[in-house]
């Protein structure tokens, strides 16, 4: 009778709107996404152990928590019975979809949902389609037949048919077919009222053809849900025809947002998927220069100048722009002057130069935040500590003083700097170089009296060890800040 009387502890004492975001925060996992300005990551996932843990303490705690644990759902939908860690992601979705089967009470809590294909790898083991590990596309198919909450679709990895044979034959997985792929797309369409962001991610062997794409997405019509389109690897697959077909139906789609990467069409097949949305108000633009390495050449030389013409179409509406990893440095005849809905402009380093004779254009009336992302465009994408020098601040100092002169709205320049913690360069060039950010901070000092402000990611060099490096007197070698003088490799200093 006595210890019926004792109160509960104090947290359980709390109502659900105020214990309910206290248990989101202990288990959910921010996962970064490596050096992007605006995007967030697609997933916010919880950690299954906490999470768990909360869901066995009491039958509030399970109320409250089992919710957050099947929000966000990751399913391998085949994998090689030779590699434990794909086998072992195979066998978890595969109990994950009994879960769903038998208990239907489960189905409402997903909103996010990545449908993986893989490996990506080659696997001694030839593909079985009967197999319980290699072919689990029924899992996608259900999961987008029950789960009709879902608001984010990531579908990431198609591979194609493919037999390498050497000394040994080597089968890689051919999940799934470009049939397949229209059938999930269908799934979507017809069973997911609420999808707002669908992502579509593929690797080498694995192109994303953009006919085959707008067939399977043009049932959606403008009273739909879908803002937003991001894709990851268009192939060169498609015709004039394609594009004119694509352009026939300018201004049908819903969409608000597209973020394209790896995108190796040509201008045509870009302006028609451009001129799509009929109002576009986000446009994001990368194509890695890796790929021009190892990858499909794109078909056209884009700069900012073909940009220009085509998000031209859009300046009444546009609110984001982002371009990075272009072909061409130079801002050509890019021109946001006249873009009166801009919000945001974020732009690579190496794609505007640091020529000031045109930056005028870069300014647009009611811009309030400009990102500049000091990547290197090359292969590595790694910039170094002498990357953000005189010219990078004379320049940002140029774009500053004409919006301040210009009275325009903005309020915030955001610097992505990511410097490797070594260099090759030679001891006399290095005696030249000053720490990156005090120059960051000095510009920051200066404008910040018109109501600018200037941020930057945490610094990976310590002052420290910038003067070490620096004057450390080892020429035309990698030296790692990390290491002192004499864990330099003898050979490379004879070198």
């Amino acid at each position: 009778m006595e210890q019926s009387r004792i109160p509960a502890p104090t947290i359980l004492r709390l109502p659900d709107e105020l214990l309910a975001p206290v248990l989101q925060d202990s288990v959910h996992v921010e996962y970064e996404t490596w050096r992007d300005d605006h995007s967030e990551p697609f997933l916010r996932s919880c950690h299954p152990t906490t999470a768990r843990a909360l869901v066995s303490t009491c039958r509030r705690f399970y109320r409250l928590v089992t919710p957050l644990l099947y929000a966000n759902i990751q399913i391998q939908c085949n994998g090689a019975s030779d590699d434990d860690g794909e086998l072992a992601e195979a066998h978890r979705t595969r109990l994950l979809h009994r879960a769903l089967r038998t208990n239907t009470s489960l189905w409402p809590h997903c909103r996010k949902l990545e449908i993986a294909f893989g490996p990506k790898s080659y696997t001694k083991v030839p593909f079985d389609r009967e197999s319980p590990v290699h072919n689990l596309t029924y899992v996608a198919c259900d999961c987008l037949n029950w789960l009709t909450n879902i608001t984010e679709l990531c579908i990431i990895g198609w591979p194609q048919p493919k037999v390498l044979l050497d000394t040994y034959t080597f089968h890689i997985l051919v999940l799934p077919t470009r049939d397949d792929l229209l059938y999930l797309f269908r799934l979507a369409i017809g069973n997911l009222p609420r999808l707002r962001h669908l992502r579509l991610h593929t690797y080498d062997e694995a192109m994303l053809a953009l006919p085959t794409l707008h067939t399977g997405l043009s049932g959606f019509k403008l009273d739909a849900s879908l803002r937003t389109l991001d894709l990851s690897g268009i192939t060169h697959v498609g015709t004039n025809e394609d594009w004119a077909s694509i352009r026939a139906q300018a201004g049908t789609s819903p969409l608000t947002g597209l973020k394209l990467r790896h995108f190796t069409q040509g201008l045509q097949a870009l302006e028609a998927l451009v001129l799509w949305p009929a109002k576009l108000t986000s446009f994001d633009f990368s194509l890695p220069m890796s790929d021009h390495y190892s990858g499909e050449g794109p078909l056209t030389p884009y700069d900012l100048g073909v940009m220009q013409r085509i998000l031209s179409h859009h300046k009444k509406s546009l609110s984001f722009i982002r371009l990075q990893e272009l072909l061409h440095e130079g801002l050509y005849d890019f021109d946001v002057t006249d873009f009166h809905s801009l919000k945001t402009l974020s732009l690579g380093h190496d794609t505007t130069g640091t020529d000031t004779s045109s930056i005028n254009k870069l300014v647009a009336p009611n811009c309030d935040v400009f990102c500049w992302n000091m990547i290197f465009e090359d292969q590595q994408h790694g910039e170094d500590l002498g990357s953000f020098a005189q010219p990078e601040e004379d320049w940002l100092r140029a774009f500053a003083h004409v919006a301040i002169a210009r009275k325009s709205a903005l309020r915030h320049i955001k610097v992505i700097y990511y410097p490797e913690p070594y260099g090759y360069v030679d001891f006399e060039a290095r005696k030249t170089f000053e720490y990156p950010w005090d120059r960051m901070d000095r510009l920051a000092h200066e404008i910040q009296t018109h109501g600018i402000s200037l941020s930057y990611n945490v610094p990976t060099t310590s002052r420290e060890q910038f003067e070490a490096w620096r004057s450390e007197k080892v020429d035309g070698v990698f030296f790692n800040l990390v290491e002192t003088s004499d864990q330099v490799d003898e050979s490379d200093q004879e070198d």
